[in-house]
């Protein structure tokens, strides 16, 4: 056999290599969570001694599908979140309350009802009552004291 010269060698294919690159490329965000969730869970299985196996029995799926969630492997419905942290008896994830305001919510300058540095206590002898003083929009400073 002949000596092969270095571009005959070569394949005008292009490699799967470059393909999954670009794959873990454009799903970062989820594959890192992904393999966060899947640690947690082969944390919790050598924990408890529990094998893939049984885990996929009680899940109802086979094992290599749980093989492909615990190499991180597999983008994971909310729907399967749930059942596995109902099954570990774990929280895989969180989700903070919402809060949220709107850009219109937020640009509104509203006006400031109450001066609370107007507060002023009057004490009477049988009950202490809280004088308060209010200002409008207008800047106009109302007692309710004295008006009520």
């Amino acid at each position: 056999m002949g000596k092969k010269v270095f571009k005959d060698l070569i394949s005008n294919e292009k490699s799967k290599v470059h393909d999954l690159i670009a794959f873990r490329k454009t799903n970062k965000a989820w594959l890192k969570k992904s393999m966060q969730i899947a640690i947690a869970i082969l944390k919790v299985l050598r924990e408890r001694n529990v094998t893939q196996v049984e885990l996929a029995a009680k899940l109802e799926v086979s094992p290599q599908y749980i093989n492909k969630i615990v190499k991180g492997q597999e983008n994971l419905t909310l729907e399967t979140i749930a059942k596995l942290e109902e099954i570990l008896k774990i929280n895989l994830i969180s989700i903070e309350p919402f809060q949220y305001k709107s850009e219109a919510i937020k640009s509104i300058s509203l006006p400031n009802i109450i001066d609370k540095s107007k507060y002023q206590s009057i004490y009477f002898a049988t009950k202490p009552i809280e004088r308060l003083t209010f200002q409008s929009p207008k800047g106009e400073a109302t007692n309710f004291a004295e008006s009520a």
